[in-house]
C-alpha cells in the first residue's frame, strides 16, 4: 500500500506526538480560561488528547487483536483503549474515564456549574497526565516548544 507525499496513518509515530502537543496547547488554553466550566472541558479535552497520542501510537492499524467487543462492532471509548494498550496508565484512565459524564454535564449545561478548585484540580490531573503519557512516549517534554503554531488544534 502506497501513501501520498505528506500522509500519514494514524498509528504512526508523528502522528501520535502531533496529538501529544495538541493535547499541551489544549491544556495551555485551559489555563488561560477565566470560567471554570470551560476550564473543566479544556482540561478534559487536553488528557483526551493525550489519551488519544498514546493509543495511536501502541495500536498498529493492523493486526491488532481485537477484543470481542471490538469484533461485534460494539464502540469502545479512547480510556477503554488506552486501558488495554497502555496498562500502566490504567489508573489515569479509569480517572478520566469517570470525569467525562462531568464534562458532558457542563459542556450541555446541565448540572451544577463547576466551582474553580473542581475546575483547577482537573486541569492539574490533566497537566500530570499529559506529562506522564510524554514520558511514555519518550517524548521530551521541553519538545513542544519547538512544535510549529501552523499545526495549532
Amino acid at each position: 500500500m502506497t501513501q501520498r507525499a505528506g500522509t500519514r496513518s494514524a498509528g504512526e509515530p508523528d502522528s501520535a506526538v502531533e496529538l501529544l502537543f495538541r493535547a499541551r496547547r489544549v491544556l495551555t488554553r485551559a489555563a488561560e480560561e477565566a470560567d471554570p466550566g470551560d476550564q473543566l472541558v479544556h482540561a478534559h479535552l487536553g488528557a483526551l488528547r493525550a489519551a488519544s497520542a498514546m493509543v495511536a501510537l501502541r495500536s498498529s492499524p493492523l493486526g491488532r487483536a481485537r477484543s470481542r467487543s471490538v469484533a461485534r462492532g460494539a464502540p469502545r471509548d479512547v480510556w477503554s483503549q488506552l486501558a488495554e494498550c497502555a496498562p500502566e496508565v490504567h489508573g489515569w484512565a479509569e480517572f478520566f474515564a469517570g470525569q467525562a459524564g462531568r464534562r458532558a454535564q457542563v459542556e450541555a449545561g446541565i448540572g451544577r456549574r463547576p466551582e474553580p478548585d473542581e475546575s483547577y484540580r482537573l486541569l492539574l490531573q490533566a497537566e500530570v497526565f499529559v506529562d506522564a503519557v510524554a514520558v511514555l512516549m519518550g517524548v521530551p517534554l521541553s519538545a513542544e516548544r519547538e512544535y510549529p503554531t501552523a499545526h495549532a488544534g
